[in-house]
């Protein structure tokens, strides 16, 4: 792997006693656009928030909680609480993560959406605002594929998902949420294939977004594991200078290749103006399909002085289960401040899907909360809350 209002939550207890079972496993786990012209029809057609990511989420439900960042978590019951976003304002890197407006520490967990091409549901709802005032997060990704059926770099629609990618943006500043903008190379393999697309797209959404605090860029991420740093590096460094030409201080994350290419980043980082405000991610699932432990190669990145972000964590089948290790990882990356995000917000019956098949019609977004989760999503879930205390 990798939409609008706030609305009222409900938060129903029939699930709790099953998720604090799966929150005791996780206690101590602190965890192309067709070209120019495509861009500037979409730019046309959709507009970016006008208004500041909201200082507050009003919470109504009476067992609800809403909160920021660790230590920070706010109370429930028909009170507001401070969005992650007013309370950290803009992020920078620093060392091996993130830190806050205030220079404090500061660690993104997210969720991820699957594809925006078939979770269209969930981005134009209240799921959203369930992610922060239900799991704990303070971040959602959305993953925009870029070389799949539909997708956009070959779909016949760019403008239509360009669109998406806005209204994912709006519905995460609305909830005060940071957001992570994911061009998702996977079966397009070498970022450096679709080079010119990327260029475009990010040259429209830094523009558009390159005033506000909440956005963040993800410029590839499933990269495969053939394709040699050397092709990553080259492509980063051509579209960092595009977006720091209308965001100049946002943070961007570039993601990294499995196999052979895992070390690149380490023996050959990006340098100057390219390596400022840089998370370097590693993809999950992508790591330990090709045979890495994925606390392993975090604790070298670590060691390295390599700021890091974590893609895509939490799918079972990928050995990333707490059985199989997953809270040793989650443990370090709560110790050193490593963003993170699980994934995915969906129920298309996937290994990595948080929701339970079928659990909800499509009409049913906005009642999402703990009793549709599946069991990965339950961990998930039950992780993100304990980073905050929110047991």
């Amino acid at each position: 792997m990798s939409r609008h209002e706030s609305t009222t939550l409900r938060m129903r207890d029939l699930f709790y006693g099953s998720v604090i079972a799966v929150s005791i496993a996780c206690t101590g786990s602190l965890i192309s656009l067709a070209g120019a012209n495509s861009i500037a029809t979409s730019a046309g057609s959709a507009t970016p928030m006008s208004i500041a990511p909201s200082a507050t989420l009003a919470t109504t439900s009476t067992t609800g909680i809403t909160a920021g960042s660790a230590g920070s978590a706010a109370s429930a019951d028909n009170a507001s609480a401070v969005t992650p976003v007013a309370e950290h304002g803009a992020l920078s890197v620093q060392g091996t993560g993130l830190v806050d407006a205030s220079g404090a520490p500061f660690q993104l967990r997210g969720v991820s959406t699957h594809g925006l091409l078939w979770v269209e549901d969930y981005v134009g709802s209240a799921a959203f605002a369930t992610q922060q005032s239900d799991m704990g997060a303070n971040s959602i990704r959305l993953e925009l594929y870029t070389g799949e059926y539909g997708g956009q770099v070959n779909g016949t629609t760019p403008a239509e998902l360009l669109d998406q990618v806005n209204d994912g943006v709006n519905a995460a500043t609305r909830a005060g949420l940071y957001t992570v903008i994911d061009w998702h190379v996977l079966n397009n393999g070498n970022p450096l294939s679709n080079v010119s697309e990327a260029r475009d797209f990010f040259g429209t959404v830094s523009e558009r977004y390159g005033a506000q605090d909440n956005v963040i860029y993800e410029i590839c991420n499933e990269s495969a594991s053939s394709v040699p740093w050397s092709h990553v590096r080259s492509y980063a460094e051509d579209i960092i200078a595009t977006i720091r030409a209308n965001d100049p201080d946002a943070v961007v994350i570039v993601g990294t290749p499995a196999g052979e290419g895992a070390m690149g980043p380490i023996t050959q980082p990006l340098t100057g103006a390219a390596a400022e405000n840089v998370l370097y991610g590693i993809d999950a699932q992508n790591a330990v399909s090709a045979g890495q432990g994925l606390d392993e190669r975090l604790a070298s990145a670590i060691a390295d002085g390599l700021p890091v972000y974590v893609s895509e964590y939490g799918e079972v089948e990928s050995a990333l289960a707490p059985e199989e290790g997953g809270a040793s990882w989650l443990a370090r990356a709560d110790e050193n401040h490593v963003s993170f995000a699980c994934g995915s917000l969906s129920d298309r019956d996937e290994a990595a899907d948080l929701v339970e098949h079928g659990g909800l019609a499509s009409t049913d977004r906005d009642v999402l909360d703990a009793s549709n989760y599946n069991d990965g999503g339950s961990w998930d879930r039950a992780c993100l809350r304990d980073t905050l205390g929110l047991m």
